[in-house]
Formats: structure tokens, sequence, C-alpha cells
């Protein structure tokens, strides 16, 4: 704890000499434009890809923590911070070999953290269950909560079964025994209504060749059918 205190004195610092002379008005311009309140709007259009829930919420939560007095000088020693002593791939080694449980959902549609990203980790990972949520964007755990509180209590229900309980979607089926993928509807209820989305589950040796193998062969498909 001493030692992260450190750390984050010494980035506070740090952020406020690089923001001296000609950092500091270019930083309060972005500041600026960040904080705007229809910037986060449009922020939010991106985040989510159901446009007909309600973020309200979640917008006035962003609005009130802008406005908060050490709002700038925070998201200045996030900007400035040192870059972290583990890279990615390094911290996810150590995971592995640790065994360090790893469970990936991811939301299709994300704007910015493509769930080819996602891919990537399972590479390294190869064991790890992989969901991905589809419609969903960069916060499916806010978007569609139903469907990732499920497949979250699944997954540790079967780490605290040792595997006698399946993964959610492979019911008696067994994860090294899905070499792809798989694909399913799930159904919940919001507000008294049933709404589904369809989660992919990745197999062990699924791979981004797989993955645009499957989708260009389900967009000739659909050609075909058009002209025929």
């Amino acid at each position: 704890l001493q030692s992260r205190s450190k750390l984050l004195h010494f980035t506070y610092f740090k952020s406020l000499i690089a923001l001296t002379g000609l950092l500091l008005p270019l930083f309060d311009f972005s500041w600026q434009r960040i904080s705007d309140p229809e910037c986060i709007a449009d922020v939010l259009r991106q985040v989510y890809a159901d446009h007909s829930l309600n973020v309200d919420n979640v917008f006035h939560c962003i609005l009130e923590t802008t406005q908060h007095p050490a709002a700038a000088a925070s998201f200045a020693s996030i900007m400035f911070a040192p870059q972290a002593e583990l890279s990615f791939s390094e911290a996810l080694s150590r995971c592995d070999m640790n065994g360090v449980p790893i469970c990936l959902m991811y939301g299709k549609e994300d704007p910015w953290v493509k769930p080819v990203w996602g891919l990537e980790v399972k590479k390294h990972v190869p064991e790890a269950p992989y969901y991905e949520i589809s419609p969903a964007g960069h916060c499916p755990h806010d978007e569609v909560p139903e469907v990732v509180n499920y497949l979250l209590r699944g997954w540790i229900k079967s780490l605290e079964s040792q595997g006698a309980a399946a993964l959610p979607l492979l019911d008696d089926m067994q994860s090294e025994n899905i070499q792809s993928s798989i694909a399913k509807d799930l159904e919940f209820v919001r507000q008294g209504s049933n709404q589904s989305v369809i989660v992919r589950f990745m197999g062990s040796s699924f791979s981004l060749w797989s993955r645009m193998e499957s989708y260009f062969t389900s967009r000739f498909a659909k050609l075909e059918t058009k002209w025929q």
C-alpha cells in the first residue's frame, strides 16, 4: 500500500509538471470537450447497442463526477500515469501459471474494445470460457445484466464444482469438446416482457481465422439465397 501511495503521488506531480507551459491550454481544451454534457451523451450513444435503453441515471452519474473539484486532476493522473510493470501478455501468462480462473464476456457491438481483442486473450488462455453477447455494446453488464449475471453464476458454479456442473450454454457437454463455437438464444424477462439475445460460446480451438471463415460463409450463403 505504501509503494502504491508513493506511485500515486509521483503520478500526480508528474501530471502537474507535464501540464505546465504549452500542454496546459491543450489539456484544458480536451477536458472541457470531454466533460461537456453533449459529448458525454454522444459517447453513451456509442457505448450501448440498444439505443432504446434508458441511460439517464448513468449520464447523470458521469456528469456529477466530472463536476467534482478533483475531476480534472484525476483525469490528468490517468493520462500521464507511468507504464505498467507487466505487459498485458505477461499478466495473462502469470494468471495462467498461477491457476487464476478467467472468464471472458464481450458485447459483439462494442465500438472500442472489439471482440477481436477477446480472441487475442483466448489465444493466451485457450481453456478460458469466452462468451460473445449480441446485441450488446461496451458495457454488457449494464445493458443486459440479466444475461451477464446468468453467465457469471453458471461459470462460478462450474468452478466451485470443479467442472461437475457444466458451463452455461454447454448443458451436458464439456468445454474442451467444443472445438469451434456454438450459439444459442437466451431469453430473459425485463419489465414484464420477454426479451432475448444471442450468446456465442467460443471453443478451445476457436481462432480469428475461423471467425472470419464463418462470417464470409454466412454472407455468401445469404447472397446465394438472394439470387436464387
